[in-house]
């Protein structure tokens, strides 16, 4: 980088950087502060993608309790526990108005796509963790199912993670107990013991 034909030190710029965010990206800044100025740089693209999908999730989850509320208030058919999505009851509006961000194409969501559905079926399902990277233009994957998640089965995505952790042994290929724990210190200053460690 360089300002008026000077150089400016990555670290300064990292540290100007992080210090002009607003007092909610505290966790982030945290975790994030030991990384090079292109790491921190991905992680706050990455992280103003969640809060923004987040955002959007709530409105949509706000819009089809409305919707289901309304219906269901109105005599209409009774809510069937799988049988609703944001396609079918409007609130994201008409099919030409959705995209899908996982092959690019209009007219469905990430949550019904055929090409994505027909890429999970034909890997076998084992408990190992994957690795994903971030293309050149810090785009980021991110799915979720409206209701009906289970949380005992329910997974992160951080592609920007060294490492990742689960929470059931039974997802590990390999495992080996801890003789002595570790511990994990997460962005909202909680700590929690590693027990063991696998693949």
């Amino acid at each position: 980088m360089k300002v008026a034909s000077r150089p400016v030190d990555e670290e300064d710029a990292k540290l100007k950087l992080l210090n002009s965010l607003p007092p909610s990206y505290k966790p982030l800044v945290y975790s994030i502060c030991d990384k090079s100025f292109q790491e921190c740089w991905n992680a706050l693209l990455q992280d103003q993608i969640s809060r923004e999908f987040e955002k959007s999730l709530v409105e949509a989850e706000s819009q089809l309790l409305y919707s289901t509320q309304r219906q269901s208030k109105g005599g209409g058919s009774s809510r069937r526990s799988s049988g609703y999505t944001l396609e079918k009851v409007g609130a994201i509006g008409s099919k030409s108005n959705l995209y899908c961000r996982y092959c690019k194409k209009e007219g469905h969501l990430l949550e019904s796509c055929f090409k994505l559905q027909k890429k999970r079926d034909s890997k076998p399902v084992a408990g190992v963790v994957v690795s994903t990277t971030v293309d050149s233009q810090n785009k980021v994957l991110m799915a979720s199912q409206i209701g009906g998640s289970d949380q005992d089965h329910s997974w992160v995505v951080d592609t920007g993670a060294t490492d990742h952790m689960a929470c059931k042994r039974e997802y590990f290929h390999t495992y080996e107990p801890l003789h002595s724990p570790k511990f994990v210190y997460l962005g909202d200053n909680s700590v929690h013991p590693m027990v063991g460690i696998g693949v």
